[in-house]
């Protein structure tokens, strides 16, 4: 399936302090002032090769930064829910809902466990691998409504996202979304806190593969879109599957811990998050630094 259209691309002007680090290496800051060193190149694995409907090459990406050891980063790439926008907690409060009509009840941990990054199909198949039958053909639109009516209410950017994304449009660092979630839900959350514009041909769906996270199609699929190849990505997810998805794709992934729907569980989320291979778990989008070049030398902005 390919992308639908969700608006043009837009950038903001943003001033930052940058500061020399290494010579020969650039690192990942934290306000923790805990650094990372070089991107990890890991084991590519298998995925989907799918194009758009009208057979279009991936889109162009920026030259990629030099990180160090001559691995460079090229496209930065955001879980939705819960990493760019705060909407897992809505989401999940709703999912609830329509798992208890099937006589499914789950508690909150339980929810986060098993279901964040988790696509619609892989709810479905839970649902019906949980019951011995087969859901109704409405349980997505029946989720849906009321999920999309509570967006356009209440849904919210993450705090911090908008800087965040300004920063790396400023360093010329190419950035994307790679969602379990469907096309559909994508767009609505977008319009509803005002992104659809900044992520247009740049949103990409589970929808697009044939295996969802913690299978490394998405990500493999995002990249390709997007013109990087694994090692020239990095990767912030708040989900285990898609922490797993993200390190199977050979691609350096930080985990994120920030969002509403983890208040009272977030120790243990990280911990579960390091488990999957994250290598560090941030609470707040300032503390993911971004690469950028300032007069021909490596440097880093910090958040």
């Amino acid at each position: 399936m390919s992308e639908p259209r969700l608006g043009l691309p837009q950038s903001s002007p943003v001033s930052t302090a940058a500061r020399d680090l290494h010579k020969q290496l650039i690192f990942i800051n934290f306000r923790s002032d805990r650094l990372a060193s070089g991107f990890a190149i890991g084991r590519k694995t298998g995925h989907s090769r799918q194009q758009d409907g009208n057979g279009a090459a991936p889109t162009a990406s920026p030259q990629p930064k030099r990180i160090g050891q001559g691995t460079m980063i090229k496209t930065v790439i955001f879980d939705f829910d819960g990493v760019i926008a705060d909407s897992e907690i809505i989401a999940l409060a709703e999912l609830q809902v329509s798992l208890a009509q099937y006589g499914v009840a789950v508690d909150w941990d339980m929810l986060v466990e098993e279901f964040l990054g988790s696509s619609v199909r892989q709810i479905i198949a839970y649902v019906e691998g949980q019951t011995g039958r087969a859901v109704d053909p409405d349980f997505q639109e029946a989720w849906y409504a009321r999920l999309f009516d509570r967006y356009r209410r209440e849904l919210k950017p993450m705090a911090g996202a908008e800087a965040m994304l300004d920063r790396l449009e400023a360093a010329g660092i190419d950035y994307c979304i790679a969602s379990g979630g469907s096309y559909k839900r994508l767009g609505v959350a977008l319009q509803a806190i005002g992104f659809a514009q900044r992520f247009e041909g740049r949103a990409f769906s589970a929808e697009s593969v044939e295996h969802g996270k913690p299978a490394p199609d998405l990500f493999l699929y995002a990249a390709e879109k997007r013109g990087a190849l694994p090692k020239e990505c990095v990767v912030l997810e708040d989900a285990i599957a898609g922490v797993t998805g993200a390190g199977r794709a050979g691609m350096r992934v930080f985990g994120f811990i920030g969002g509403s729907h983890l208040e009272g569980v977030r120790p243990l989320h990280a911990e579960r998050l390091r488990a999957a291979g994250a290598d560090t778990v941030l609470t707040a989008l300032s503390d993911f630094g971004m690469l950028a070049l300032d007069a021909g030398r490596d440097r880093l902005t910090p958040g």
